[in-house]
């Protein structure tokens, strides 16, 4: 866990918007959420690298004892922006798509993961591919019951990324995390309670009033132990999670490059079925 530093000063509510990422602390609560409302929230490489800045400033402030990363009227976040993603992508045969993933869509994922406050994902609207991942990385997932969320990454024939195989595995077993992301498939916030991933679910206008009901709660307890319990309870859940990233990282890299790829964005991007040649 990251150490954090003194800040003797009393927090008052101050919203502040970096581009694309809007960040406001509210006494012991701090919440963050992407604001690209016209792609859905999805994620580019240059937004992933503001969230990361955005939750370094928030890991230093010592004042802050709960994290929300929440969603707007566009929903949490539709997965990473196909279109400005692949044009970003390295290419060539010298290309480093691991190290791309890594340094910027992994590397937002590490710094949630590694806060030593509990976190809460409040999710309206669509939380599908790496915002799903992103939702899973939070310690609690707090869901609008019209909600959809899933490891969509098959659908345009990617593999998962963003630590999905590493929470969806630790969250449910083997089992079951493999019968969602071979289907693919999205689902409502009631089924993910019954699944086991969400903490509730509410109408989509409760979401924000039962995340911050939650993080009022979290925030008054002992804050030292609250960051042992993050701690212990993952450091004992199997396999580090940089482990897993890096092998998604590296896995991904190699997908991305196959014409099944090509061929699900395209199919997407056409509102069609995709018609994968296993090549």
């Amino acid at each position: 866990m990251k150490n954090r530093t003194s800040n003797t000063q009393t927090i008052k509510e101050h919203p502040v918007s970096a581009h694309e990422v809007t960040t406001e602390i509210s006494g012991p609560i701090a919440r963050i959420a992407i604001h690209r409302p016209e792609r859905k929230n999805s994620l580019t490489p240059s937004v992933c690298l503001e969230l990361v800045e955005a939750l370094k400033t928030i890991s230093e402030n010592e004042e802050v004892r709960v994290l929300i990363f929440g969603s707007n009227e566009r929903g949490f976040c539709a997965g990473a922006d196909l279109l400005q993603s692949l044009s970003e992508i390295p290419r060539g045969e010298d290309a480093n798509l691991h190290g791309f993933i890594d340094d910027h869509y992994h590397a937002l994922i590490r710094s949630l993961f590694s806060l030593s406050i509990p976190t809460i994902a409040a999710v309206r609207g669509g939380a599908v591919g790496f915002g799903f991942s992103l939702a899973l990385a939070c310690d609690f997932r707090i869901v609008a019951t019209e909600a959809k969320v899933g490891p969509v990454f098959t659908r345009i024939g990617l593999v998962p990324d963003g630590g999905c195989t590493f929470f969806l595995t630790n969250l449910l077993g083997v089992g079951k995390a493999m019968e969602l992301i071979y289907a693919g498939k999205r689902f409502d916030g009631p089924t993910a309670v019954e699944l086991g991933l969400a903490y509730e679910h509410v109408a989509d206008a409760q979401v924000d009033e039962a995340a911050t009901a939650l993080a009022t709660t979290l925030a008054q307890g002992p804050p030292l132990a609250n960051a042992q319990i993050r701690h212990l309870v993952y450091s004992n859940n199997g396999a580090p999670l940089d482990e897993a990233l890096d092998r998604e990282a590296r896995a991904q890299a190699k997908q991305l490059v196959t014409a099944d790829v090509a061929e699900g964005v395209m199919a997407f991007l056409e509102k069609r079925a995709p018609n994968f040649k296993g090549r």
